[in-house]
């Protein structure tokens, strides 16, 4: 049977359809995986589904994982989607508190940031995202744009 980094490794190829279709065959022989549930939430949330659902599962694969930095992040990512700012910052917060060194995580934040017009919050979140990983040209660019309007 094939496992959850064979749908994750779809998902990463943007075969959401695939991704989504093989974690939901893996979510009825492990339903309570945080890892498979997590992969068909944000699998069906880039198909467009329910968001509130893929919220839903998004939270139920923090509770069944918490320490887990990526499921945090992933929570954050549909939470900002869906204009839940305060909770996506809260959450992308907590990721970057269990795995500081992940320059995703610290520019995701800059950019909810951003959308809350907290521009020196955001600025220093682009910046601590360029410290880990100087080649993330979307930071670059954002804090150029931050910088410009300044």
């Amino acid at each position: 049977m094939q496992d959850v980094s064979e749908a994750w490794g779809r998902l990463a190829r943007g075969d959401f359809q695939g991704a989504a279709d093989l974690s939901s065959k893996l979510l009825v022989r492990f339903p309570n995986d945080p890892a498979v549930l997590s992969c068909n939430a944000m699998s069906n949330w880039q198909l467009g589904a329910d968001i509130d659902k893929c919220i839903a599962d998004m939270r139920r694969s923090v509770a069944l994982s918490p320490e887990d930095a990526w499921i945090r992040h992933n929570l954050a990512t549909v939470l900002a989607s869906n204009g839940e700012l305060e909770e996506a910052c809260d959450s992308f917060m907590k990721a970057i508190e269990l795995k500081p060194d992940q320059a995703d995580f610290h520019y995701n934040l800059a950019t909810v940031y951003r959308r809350q017009q907290k521009t020196q919050e955001a600025i220093a979140e682009y910046q601590k995202a360029l410290a880990l990983d100087n080649r993330l040209a979307p930071a670059h660019y954002d804090l150029g744009v931050l910088l410009a309007q300044l």
